[in-house]
């Protein structure tokens, strides 16, 4: 047969690898792997014509051996921003962080975060920050997300009394 074309491509692979980073290693480590998915963003009414955002997300990480290829802590942050023109105070971070997270494993968790009250009539919306924390001195992988708001579901207070009531 032809054995001698085999025997051939035998031999180059053989050298080629012979080739090879005095590490060993054939090729480089797999790069932190993150994702993230929206799962709602929903308006929490509040007293006195104010509201709140309902976060949740899904964060998942795929954590190899390897320096700088794990994430020890995911971490969630939101808070309604102002979308006015002008100097704007923004509300405190809430957050959701995981517990510690293990090496050569995949994690996924839910996570749900709700606003401090802001008002209601404003325009708002909603800024979110998705921490992947590595151990130093390897830096963090970070993910801000704006996203719309809608606060239509604010209660409006005073004026009118009960409507739909009968005498």
């Amino acid at each position: 047969m032809h054995a001698a074309p085999v025997l051939a491509a035998l031999a180059l692979l053989a050298g080629g690898a012979a080739m090879l980073p005095a590490t060993g290693h054939a090729k480089t480590p797999p790069r932190l792997i993150t994702a993230h998915h929206v799962q709602s963003v929903s308006c929490v009414p509040g007293a006195a014509n104010t509201v709140r955002a309902a976060v949740a997300m899904r964060m998942t990480v795929v954590n190899y051996s390897g320096i700088g290829d794990w994430a020890d802590h995911m971490e969630m942050k939101a808070r309604l921003e102002s979308t006015a023109p002008g100097i704007n105070i923004h509300s405190n971070w809430k957050k959701q962080k995981t517990p510690y997270l293990i090496q050569d494993k995949r994690h996924a968790y839910n996570m749900r975060v709700v606003t401090d009250n802001k008002g209601g009539s404003a325009g708002w919306r909603v800024h979110v920050k998705l921490i992947w924390h590595r151990p130093a001195p390897i830096r963090n992988v970070t993910k801000d997300l704006y996203l719309p708001f809608n606060a239509s579901c604010a209660p409006q207070t005073g004026g009118g009394g009960i409507t739909g009531a009968s005498p």
